[in-house]
């Protein structure tokens, strides 16, 4: 059964390029809502960040942990920036839409495979302002932070592992557009 399900013919990949220009334009406003929803929570994560630093309650490592989350915040909503989708560029001299497409993909692609690196310069501020919330002047019982470094490992793993999912996914795309180039 094996050898007869693998010796089947594979369809071809066949994508007409009206259908080619409506699935780049659907990538591409998924990609800015991601970038949207990425640059709130970022943003959201430096104002608390920061308002635990200026408010300095909890002693010098949640101010230090605090300083580094904004840092972190900030970087990556600058990187968040800086990478975020390409428009599909239409006119005489633009590569083609196909091209384009592609390229978007393997982008995307790439920093999808690279979550774990961004939200692993988070580690450091997070474990200070941990420690300081078991360690500092008001301290709590070891269960608050213990709370929060499950929950953060947690949204670690699931993060890394929707990545990879994600990157397998437009892996395939790409392959399949570079069949059809071929």
């Amino acid at each position: 059964m094996r050898a007869i399900w693998q010796g089947q013919a594979v369809p071809g990949f066949r994508m007409g390029p009206d259908q080619l220009r409506a699935r780049a334009n659907q990538f591409e406003a998924e990609i800015r809502r991601r970038n949207l929803r990425d640059g709130v929570s970022f943003a959201l994560t430096a104002i608390i960040a920061a308002v635990g630093v200026v408010m300095g309650t909890g002693g010098l490592l949640i101010r230090v942990g605090g300083v580094l989350m904004v840092a972190w915040a900030l970087l990556s909503l600058c990187w968040a920036r800086l990478y975020g989708a390409m428009s599909v560029a239409s006119g005489a001299g633009a590569p083609t839409v196909l091209e384009v497409h592609r390229r978007q993909l393997e982008r995307q692609r790439d920093i999808a495979l690279s979550w774990p690196w961004g939200l692993g310069l988070a580690l450091p501020g997070f474990v200070l302002v941990c420690l300081g919330i078991s360690l500092g002047p008001r301290r709590l019982d070891w269960a608050v932070p213990a709370v929060f470094i499950g929950v953060f490992t947690f949204l670690y793993i699931a993060v890394v592992i929707y990545g990879r999912i994600l990157a397998g996914r437009w892996q395939r795309e790409i392959d399949a557009l570079r069949a059809l180039e071929d």
